[in-house]
């Protein structure tokens, strides 16, 4: 019998097949799951499970259905066919991996220290989590699928990037995994930690971040949900090139990829696909021509009800606009990122300084909550759309956000 889907994934309901071909000697005992008073024996990948029935259907409605399925007469056949799972010759067949299978029998049989270690961030072992996950979604185990849900949740929650570094040892495989499966489940906070952890490791100019990049593009490429996270991917990367903090960058030149230094962009990616490297291309070069944009302070509302506001406020908003960057100039650091530059006035205008007019310092303008209220929500539509920039090649995306800095998302 074939174990194929579940319920919960709205694949077809499991159904008899025809016996397993196993020749004689090709299957292995599992040592520490076949019991020897089981009644139930599955195999997993040439390997025998021998398990207790009631344990698997007892939080599962998945193999509740399946242990009800009649048998008897083989139709193929016409003769009598032997209950599969009552014997070594005749198991159940189940269409997993062995780890995962692995992980489903130790959650079902563990013991209450078993559970406490993976609640510990010292003792955790994350791998066997996300493979709990998996096999609780995928047969119906709403028990332990909540439980595993919270176990990982918390332990993201503490250190997004150590928990991805811990999820499969740098082979990004079950970060994939864990992040798909958080989607459907409907773990926002989950995937929001996941995909911090995971930008945080492509940010960190590696040759790991490199794999963490290319690993990120493969799994949101599959998932329109995942637009924003792909998007942030690109940026993260280019962030991590450093190519913003080039002084002489402005044209979308310096980004080739088979003549610019290996100080900027790392040999691994000149395999890159041609439709990757086009998305870097416009990505920097759209977000280039939004910051030559920012060069100066963006116009936001009249606002009527204001009698200084064009003669006191406004003045004074552009003056704390040039001052950040002045500022940023004399000490040698560059915001040639418009996001970098954004986050400069953010730390400015939010930090207890206050816009004050040009003609008197110690004079707060009328228009500062008006102001941080304007930027803030200008600020906040630019982080929102990053994905624009990089996965609307036809579009002129710095042109249109510029339009809509002073509207509200």
């Amino acid at each position: 019998m074939s174990l194929i889907g579940s319920p919960t994934t709205g694949a077809r309901p499991p159904k008899l097949s025809n016996k397993p071909t196993i020749k004689r000697g090709s299957q292995f005992r599992e040592d520490k799951y076949y019991f020897p008073d089981g009644n139930t024996v599955i195999l997993v990948d040439g390997h025998l499970f021998r398990v207790h029935q009631s344990l698997f259907e007892r939080d599962s409605g998945f193999f509740q259905t399946l242990f009800s399925l009649p048998h008897g007469v083989n139709p193929q056949e016409g003769d009598f066919d032997p209950i599969e799972g009552k014997s070594d010759e005749n198991p159940i067949v189940c269409q997993d991996t062995l780890n995962d299978f692995r992980a489903l029998c130790w959650v079902l049989y563990s013991r209450p220290p078993d559970i406490i270690a993976q609640q510990n961030p010292n003792t955790v072992d994350i791998p066997k989590l996300i493979s709990v996950l998996a096999m609780s979604h995928k047969y119906d185990f709403p028990v332990f699928r909540s439980w595993s849900l919270d176990a990982l949740q918390s332990l993201s929650v503490s250190s997004p990037t150590d928990f991805v570094r811990k999820c499969d040892g740098g082979k990004w495989d079950n970060v994939g995994r864990v992040l798909k499966l958080a989607q459907q489940c409907n773990r926002s906070t989950l995937v929001g930690c996941i995909q911090q952890g995971w930008l945080s490791h492509i940010s960190d100019s590696s040759r790991e971040s490199v794999t963490a990049f290319v690993q990120a593009l493969g799994v949101a490429e599959l998932s329109n949900d995942l637009r924003d996270f792909h998007g942030q991917a690109y940026y993260a990367y280019l962030k991590a090139t450093s190519i913003f903090d080039v002084r002489s960058v402005g044209t979308i030149a310096a980004l080739d990829m088979n003549s610019v230094p290996s100080s900027y962009v790392h040999q691994d990616l000149r395999s890159l696909s041609e439709s990757r490297k086009m998305r870097l291309y416009m990505g920097f070069w759209s977000l280039s021509q939004f910051r030559i944009r920012l060069a100066q302070a963006p116009i936001f509302p009249d606002r009527p009800s204001c009698p200084n506001h064009a003669r006191f406020c406004i003045p004074g908003w552009q003056d704390r606009w040039n001052t950040v960057i002045r500022e940023a100039e004399q000490k040698g650091r560059c915001l040639n990122d418009p996001g970098k530059l954004l986050e400069e006035v953010h730390g400015s205008i939010n930090g207890g300084g206050a816009v004050r007019s040009p003609g008197n310092r110690s004079q707060v303008v009328s228009c500062h909550g008006f102001i941080v209220e304007q930027f803030n929500s200008m600020k906040q539509n630019f982080d929102s759309r990053i994905a624009d920039h990089f996965l609307i090649p036809t579009e002129d995306v710095g042109t249109h956000l510029f339009t809509q800095l002073a509207q509200r998302n």
